[in-house]
């Protein structure tokens, strides 16, 4: 009885959430619920990590997929959906550059203040599908951290898109794509969960995908993609 209750939750809260993004459409649901747009800044940091509070803590907290790429101190580096740039404080002097995005304008406004100090750290706001702001064949490495769980799956697919055009030919990607297995009870029109047969083709174009080195898990595919 209580398994069907909980699965009964979910499938309601399924609708709603589809119900929602119909009328706000996916980009403002998603700003308005992790209140990702707040002007506290103060209070920011409990909106992207559970139970870290402080400055300290949050620049701590080191652990990322982009580790999984091996950056260079040649590489020219992306990070899609930066948040307040907690991957830039530990990444900048292991690569050339980072050039990083995020579609709230807020979160972006505080992490160029916590970063002002870094001089090869650049800060975008996008549309949240596009990277138009860059050049074709400009990146060596690219990664979207914990991003793909909150977008539907036409952003996923217009994102990878992006990346293969600005990935220079040998480039890499990591990403972490949703599993069905743990989310399927979230609206498509909100989380981009995939099978595996469909993770493997929306990176068909890439000349190699590897698994074993990426961070695939029960919850996300996240494989190493090379242009």
């Amino acid at each position: 009885m209580f398994e069907k209750l909980v699965k009964l939750s979910f499938y309601l809260r399924k609708i709603k959430y589809s119900i929602i993004v119909k009328r706000k459409g996916w980009k403002r649901t998603v700003l308005d619920y992790y209140k990702w747009e707040l002007d506290d800044s103060g209070s920011v940091y409990n909106k992207i990590c559970s139970g870290i509070i402080t400055e300290e803590e949050f620049n701590a907290h080191d652990s990322s997929i982009v580790w999984h790429l091996n950056p260079k101190n040649t590489d020219t580096c992306l990070n899609i959906g930066c948040g307040i740039g907690r991957a830039e404080k530990f990444l900048y002097n292991k690569v050339k550059e980072i050039h990083s995005v995020d579609i709230s304008k807020a979160m972006i406004d505080v992490a160029k203040e916590r970063n002002k100090d870094l001089k090869n750290v650049h800060f975008y706001v996008n549309d949240g599908q596009s990277l138009s702001m860059f050049d074709d064949n400009f990146f060596d490495i690219a990664f979207a951290e914990l991003i793909f769980q909150h977008v539907p799956s036409e952003i996923v697919h217009a994102y990878v898109a992006e990346v293969y055009r600005i990935l220079k030919p040998g480039g890499r990607f990591i990403s972490q794509i949703p599993t069905k297995k743990k989310y399927r009870f979230m609206p498509k029109e909100l989380c981009a969960w995939m099978t595996r047969e469909e993770v493997d083709e929306l990176f068909s174009s890439f000349s190699h995908m590897d698994y074993d080195s990426g961070c695939t898990n029960e919850w996300y595919h996240g494989p190493i993609v090379i242009k």
